[in-house]
């Protein structure tokens, strides 16, 4: 009887757990509160990613699902300073991503059309959907990875953006109705843009 617990007890200590048993969802979301300004750091490594204007008159409001063995998230709110993302635990985490965990891991961001925002986007690896249209833009820069990614304004933007920066690497990088009186815009790539 000893034989027989002492082998299912090597055996369940080796086991690996199944597939999605390591993934979590975080939700966050912030009531404004007489914030002036937004400064968002958004760092996305590896998964879908989805930025938009958010409508329920919150300050932001995000969804993140995520695989915990090899990424942790980034929800820091401070003074009208949000650092939100996901980052790798290690080097490693961002380049060994398996199509399936690519396809379940993904961010979801809503930012208020109410308060003029700074925004600095980091996305290393996977798929960008980012709708800038409405939101009130102070300025943007955009860095992207190994990434397919989309920008687009699906509406106008509200207040006076001073600047879109773009640097894109190894990426498909598409722009959509880039209509933005007196901001200056600058694109830098390692690849084409259409």
């Amino acid at each position: 009887m000893r034989r027989v617990l002492l082998a299912a007890t090597l055996v369940s200590l080796g086991a690996t757990p199944l597939a999605g048993q390591s993934f979590h969802t975080l939700s966050s979301s912030r009531q404004r509160s007489g914030e002036k300004e937004l400064n968002v750091k958004v760092e996305f490594a590896a998964g879908r990613f989805h930025l938009h204007r958010e409508t329920s008159g919150v300050l932001y409001r995000s969804r993140l699902s995520y695989n915990e063995d090899r990424f942790h998230p980034l929800a820091e709110y401070g003074d009208g300073d949000l650092h939100i993302g996901l980052k790798g635990l290690t080097v490693k985490s961002n380049v060994d991503f398996e199509k399936r965990e690519y396809e379940r891991q993904s961010m979801d961001l809503g930012l208020s059309p109410d308060v003029p925002i700074t925004l600095d986007l980091t996305f290393a690896a996977g798929e960008a959907d980012v709708d800038l249209g409405g939101l009130n833009l102070s300025s943007a820069e955009i860095k992207t990875g190994a990434t397919k990614s989309q920008v687009l304004f699906s509406s106008p933007t509200k207040g006076d953006c001073e600047s879109l920066q773009f640097q894109v690497g190894a990426a498909e990088f598409r722009r959509s109705s880039w209509e933005i009186p007196g901001a200056a815009v600058s694109i830098s790539s390692g690849a084409p843009v259409t």
